[in-house]
Protein backbone atom coordinates (compact mmCIF):
# COMPACT_ATOMS: atom_id res chain seq x y z
CA UNK A 1 0.00 0.00 0.00
CA UNK A 2 1.41 3.52 -0.87
CA UNK A 3 0.77 6.67 1.24
CA UNK A 4 1.01 9.85 0.47
CA UNK A 5 1.87 12.53 2.64
CA UNK A 6 1.31 16.52 2.85
CA UNK A 7 4.70 17.12 0.51
CA UNK A 8 3.59 14.19 -1.92
CA UNK A 9 6.28 11.94 -0.91
CA UNK A 10 5.65 8.53 -1.27
CA UNK A 11 6.06 6.00 1.15
CA UNK A 12 5.02 2.24 1.48
CA UNK A 13 3.92 -0.35 3.70
CA UNK A 14 3.60 -4.08 3.09
CA UNK A 15 1.11 -6.44 4.64
CA UNK A 16 -1.85 -8.95 4.57
CA UNK A 17 -4.99 -9.01 6.48
CA UNK A 18 -7.71 -12.17 6.02
CA UNK A 19 -10.89 -10.89 4.70
CA UNK A 20 -12.53 -14.18 4.06
CA UNK A 21 -11.12 -17.41 5.33
CA UNK A 22 -12.78 -19.33 2.32
CA UNK A 23 -10.74 -22.98 2.24
CA UNK A 24 -8.68 -22.52 4.69
CA UNK A 25 -11.10 -23.40 7.51
CA UNK A 26 -11.07 -27.13 5.79
CA UNK A 27 -7.26 -26.96 5.56
CA UNK A 28 -6.66 -26.45 9.21
CA UNK A 29 -8.95 -28.97 10.37
CA UNK A 30 -6.69 -32.04 8.36
CA UNK A 31 -3.43 -30.53 7.82
CA UNK A 32 -0.76 -28.58 10.30
CA UNK A 33 0.18 -25.13 8.22
CA UNK A 34 3.68 -23.68 9.37
CA UNK A 35 2.87 -20.17 10.31
CA UNK A 36 6.47 -19.42 11.07
CA UNK A 37 7.68 -16.48 7.99
CA UNK A 38 10.34 -17.67 5.91
CA UNK A 39 13.86 -16.18 6.69
CA UNK A 40 14.58 -13.53 4.39
CA UNK A 41 16.68 -10.27 3.98
CA UNK A 42 13.64 -8.26 3.67
CA UNK A 43 11.64 -7.49 6.50
CA UNK A 44 8.87 -9.54 7.47
CA UNK A 45 5.19 -8.41 6.42
CA UNK A 46 3.02 -6.63 8.92
CA UNK A 47 -0.80 -7.01 9.96
CA UNK A 48 -2.82 -4.06 7.86
CA UNK A 49 -6.27 -2.91 8.87
CA UNK A 50 -8.98 -2.51 5.92
CA UNK A 51 -8.01 0.12 3.90
CA UNK A 52 -9.53 1.65 1.04
CA UNK A 53 -8.60 4.77 -1.28
CA UNK A 54 -8.20 8.28 -0.15
CA UNK A 55 -8.21 7.19 3.94
CA UNK A 56 -6.51 9.99 5.92
CA UNK A 57 -4.00 8.62 8.46
CA UNK A 58 -2.25 10.56 11.06
CA UNK A 59 0.95 8.88 12.54
CA UNK A 60 1.65 8.11 16.00
CA UNK A 61 4.93 7.91 16.42
CA UNK A 62 7.81 8.49 13.72
CA UNK A 63 11.46 6.07 13.88
CA UNK A 64 14.56 6.60 11.30
CA UNK A 65 16.08 3.95 10.48
CA UNK A 66 19.55 4.21 8.97
CA UNK A 67 21.15 1.76 6.55
CA UNK A 68 23.46 1.30 4.19
CA UNK A 69 23.63 0.05 0.64
CA UNK A 70 25.73 -2.79 -0.19
CA UNK A 71 27.80 -3.01 -2.90
CA UNK A 72 27.80 -5.29 -5.74
CA UNK A 73 29.60 -8.79 -5.18
CA UNK A 74 33.27 -9.34 -6.72
CA UNK A 75 32.09 -11.16 -10.06
CA UNK A 76 34.08 -14.13 -11.05
CA UNK A 77 34.26 -15.80 -14.41
CA UNK A 78 31.28 -17.88 -13.68
CA UNK A 79 28.90 -14.88 -12.60
CA UNK A 80 30.30 -12.61 -15.47
CA UNK A 81 29.59 -15.44 -18.02
CA UNK A 82 25.84 -15.78 -16.04
CA UNK A 83 25.48 -11.99 -16.40
CA UNK A 84 26.40 -11.33 -19.82
CA UNK A 85 24.00 -14.19 -20.59
CA UNK A 86 21.21 -12.79 -18.76
CA UNK A 87 21.71 -9.44 -20.88
CA UNK A 88 21.98 -10.60 -23.96
CA UNK A 89 25.21 -9.20 -24.43
CA UNK A 90 28.07 -11.62 -26.26
CA UNK A 91 26.99 -15.55 -27.04
CA UNK A 92 28.59 -18.63 -25.63
CA UNK A 93 30.87 -18.78 -28.33
CA UNK A 94 32.31 -15.45 -27.38
CA UNK A 95 32.26 -14.96 -23.76
CA UNK A 96 35.94 -17.15 -23.15
CA UNK A 97 37.25 -14.72 -25.66
CA UNK A 98 35.46 -11.35 -23.96
CA UNK A 99 37.22 -12.69 -20.45
CA UNK A 100 40.50 -12.93 -21.69
CA UNK A 101 40.39 -10.12 -23.60
CA UNK A 102 40.00 -7.85 -20.35
CA UNK A 103 42.36 -10.16 -18.44
CA UNK A 104 45.41 -9.23 -21.39
CA UNK A 105 44.40 -5.36 -21.45
CA UNK A 106 45.10 -5.06 -18.16
CA UNK A 107 41.24 -3.84 -16.94
CA UNK A 108 41.17 -6.25 -14.26
CA UNK A 109 42.95 -8.53 -12.93
CA UNK A 110 41.90 -12.39 -12.03
CA UNK A 111 43.11 -14.03 -8.97
CA UNK A 112 44.62 -17.40 -9.49
CA UNK A 113 42.84 -19.15 -6.13
CA UNK A 114 39.08 -17.76 -6.14
CA UNK A 115 39.34 -16.89 -10.00
CA UNK A 116 37.45 -13.22 -8.94
CA UNK A 117 38.16 -10.26 -11.15
CA UNK A 118 39.22 -7.04 -9.51
CA UNK A 119 39.20 -3.84 -11.40
CA UNK A 120 42.41 -2.15 -11.91
CA UNK A 121 43.20 1.37 -11.97
CA UNK A 122 43.52 1.33 -15.90
CA UNK A 123 40.23 -0.34 -15.95
CA UNK A 124 38.60 2.63 -14.08
CA UNK A 125 40.08 5.54 -16.02
CA UNK A 126 39.22 3.57 -19.58
CA UNK A 127 35.20 3.24 -17.44
CA UNK A 128 35.66 6.91 -16.69
CA UNK A 129 36.64 7.96 -20.10
CA UNK A 130 34.27 6.00 -22.25
CA UNK A 131 30.66 5.99 -20.48
CA UNK A 132 30.12 9.41 -20.80
CA UNK A 133 30.34 9.89 -24.61
CA UNK A 134 29.97 5.97 -26.42
CA UNK A 135 26.56 3.82 -26.36
CA UNK A 136 28.35 0.74 -26.45
CA UNK A 137 29.57 1.22 -22.59
CA UNK A 138 25.16 0.46 -22.15
CA UNK A 139 25.02 -3.52 -21.98
CA UNK A 140 21.14 -2.78 -23.34
CA UNK A 141 22.54 -1.17 -26.26
CA UNK A 142 25.10 -3.55 -27.04
CA UNK A 143 22.41 -6.30 -26.46
CA UNK A 144 20.15 -4.87 -28.99
CA UNK A 145 23.26 -4.46 -31.13
CA UNK A 146 23.58 -8.63 -31.11
CA UNK A 147 20.37 -8.88 -31.84
CA UNK A 148 20.65 -7.05 -34.70
CA UNK A 149 23.41 -9.08 -35.85
CA UNK A 150 21.29 -12.02 -35.52
CA UNK A 151 18.64 -10.42 -37.50
CA UNK A 152 21.65 -10.16 -40.54
CA UNK A 153 22.76 -13.71 -39.71
CA UNK A 154 18.47 -15.12 -40.51
CA UNK A 155 17.79 -12.36 -43.15
CA UNK A 156 15.63 -10.34 -41.57
CA UNK A 157 17.78 -7.09 -41.14
CA UNK A 158 19.53 -5.56 -44.08
CA UNK A 159 23.68 -5.86 -43.13
CA UNK A 160 24.42 -2.29 -44.78
CA UNK A 161 22.07 -0.46 -42.45
CA UNK A 162 22.74 -1.78 -39.70
CA UNK A 163 26.52 -1.49 -39.92
CA UNK A 164 25.83 2.05 -41.62
CA UNK A 165 23.38 3.06 -38.34
CA UNK A 166 26.24 1.73 -35.82
CA UNK A 167 28.64 3.68 -38.21
CA UNK A 168 27.57 6.89 -38.21
CA UNK A 169 26.83 6.77 -34.43
CA UNK A 170 30.22 5.88 -33.95
CA UNK A 171 31.64 8.82 -35.49
CA UNK A 172 29.62 11.52 -33.82
CA UNK A 173 30.77 10.00 -30.35
CA UNK A 174 34.44 10.02 -31.87
CA UNK A 175 34.27 13.89 -32.66
CA UNK A 176 32.28 14.51 -29.17
CA UNK A 177 35.25 12.20 -27.18
CA UNK A 178 38.02 14.01 -28.90
CA UNK A 179 36.97 17.28 -28.73
CA UNK A 180 36.79 16.75 -24.61
CA UNK A 181 39.36 15.96 -21.95
CA UNK A 182 38.53 12.80 -19.85
CA UNK A 183 37.42 13.14 -16.01
CA UNK A 184 38.21 10.36 -14.00
CA UNK A 185 37.87 9.57 -10.07
CA UNK A 186 40.97 7.66 -10.24
CA UNK A 187 44.10 9.32 -8.80
CA UNK A 188 47.21 10.06 -11.03
CA UNK A 189 49.25 8.50 -8.08
CA UNK A 190 47.39 5.33 -8.41
CA UNK A 191 47.35 5.31 -12.27
CA UNK A 192 51.27 6.09 -12.41
CA UNK A 193 51.93 3.38 -10.27
CA UNK A 194 49.98 0.77 -12.10
CA UNK A 195 51.44 1.39 -15.17
CA UNK A 196 55.24 1.43 -13.68
CA UNK A 197 54.52 -1.87 -12.52
CA UNK A 198 52.60 -3.27 -15.45
CA UNK A 199 55.75 -1.60 -17.82
CA UNK A 200 58.05 -3.64 -15.43
CA UNK A 201 56.15 -7.06 -15.76
CA UNK A 202 55.59 -6.76 -19.85
CA UNK A 203 59.73 -6.31 -20.36
CA UNK A 204 60.32 -9.21 -18.27
CA UNK A 205 58.10 -11.52 -20.41
CA UNK A 206 59.15 -10.22 -23.46
CA UNK A 207 62.86 -11.05 -22.40
CA UNK A 208 62.32 -14.38 -21.33
CA UNK A 209 60.50 -14.93 -24.55
CA UNK A 210 62.76 -14.00 -26.92
CA UNK A 211 65.23 -17.15 -28.09
CA UNK A 212 68.49 -17.69 -26.82
CA UNK A 213 70.59 -17.27 -30.01
CA UNK A 214 73.36 -14.98 -30.11
CA UNK A 215 72.02 -13.23 -32.96
CA UNK A 216 68.74 -12.34 -30.89
CA UNK A 217 67.93 -8.74 -31.28
CA UNK A 218 71.04 -7.97 -32.77
CA UNK A 219 72.39 -7.11 -36.89
CA UNK A 220 72.88 -10.79 -38.39
CA UNK A 221 74.62 -11.70 -41.53
CA UNK A 222 71.35 -13.88 -42.22
CA UNK A 223 69.43 -13.54 -45.09
CA UNK A 224 65.86 -13.92 -45.88
CA UNK A 225 65.52 -17.81 -47.28
CA UNK A 226 68.60 -19.21 -45.29
CA UNK A 227 68.13 -21.78 -42.45
CA UNK A 228 66.95 -20.43 -38.98
CA UNK A 229 70.23 -20.67 -36.97
CA UNK A 230 68.07 -21.13 -33.73
CA UNK A 231 65.81 -24.20 -34.72
CA UNK A 232 67.86 -25.42 -37.95
CA UNK A 233 64.20 -25.96 -38.91
CA UNK A 234 62.57 -23.73 -40.77
CA UNK A 235 63.33 -20.77 -42.97
CA UNK A 236 64.54 -16.92 -42.25
CA UNK A 237 61.91 -14.25 -43.22
CA UNK A 238 61.54 -10.60 -43.23
CA UNK A 239 58.39 -9.96 -41.03
CA UNK A 240 56.24 -7.33 -39.95
CA UNK A 241 55.05 -5.12 -36.33
CA UNK A 242 52.08 -4.89 -36.05
CA UNK A 243 51.89 -1.62 -34.20
CA UNK A 244 54.63 -0.16 -36.82
CA UNK A 245 54.41 -1.60 -39.97
CA UNK A 246 57.21 0.03 -41.59
CA UNK A 247 59.90 -1.41 -39.01
CA UNK A 248 60.97 -4.62 -39.92
CA UNK A 249 62.76 -7.87 -38.56
CA UNK A 250 63.90 -11.03 -39.39
CA UNK A 251 61.58 -14.11 -38.03
CA UNK A 252 61.83 -17.84 -38.26
CA UNK A 253 58.65 -19.40 -40.39
CA UNK A 254 58.65 -21.61 -37.59
CA UNK A 255 56.60 -18.94 -35.39
CA UNK A 256 55.63 -19.90 -32.27
CA UNK A 257 57.51 -22.82 -32.07
CA UNK A 258 60.70 -20.79 -32.87
CA UNK A 259 61.24 -17.81 -31.49
CA UNK A 260 63.88 -16.16 -33.37
CA UNK A 261 64.37 -13.11 -33.65
CA UNK A 262 67.10 -10.23 -35.37
CA UNK A 263 67.58 -6.80 -36.98
CA UNK A 264 67.87 -7.09 -40.47
CA UNK A 265 71.71 -6.32 -41.57
CA UNK A 266 71.73 -2.46 -41.79
CA UNK A 267 72.37 -1.41 -45.71
CA UNK A 268 73.59 2.04 -45.26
Amino acid sequence: VWFLNETDEKFKARGRTLVNIGWRAYDSKYFKTNTTPKSTDEQPEQKLPPITDNDIFHDLSVSLQEKQTKPPQVLTEKTLVEQLARLGVGRPSTYAQTIEKIVSMKYVVRESKTLRFQSTSLGAVIVDALVPYFKFMDEHYTAELESSFDQIATNKADYHCVVDKVYQQLQKEMAAFESNDIKTNVKSDELSDFCKTTKKNTSRKSYAGKSNGSSNAKNTSCKVGDSCPDCKKGKVEKRLFKKDPEKQFLGCNQFPSCRFFAWPKSTG
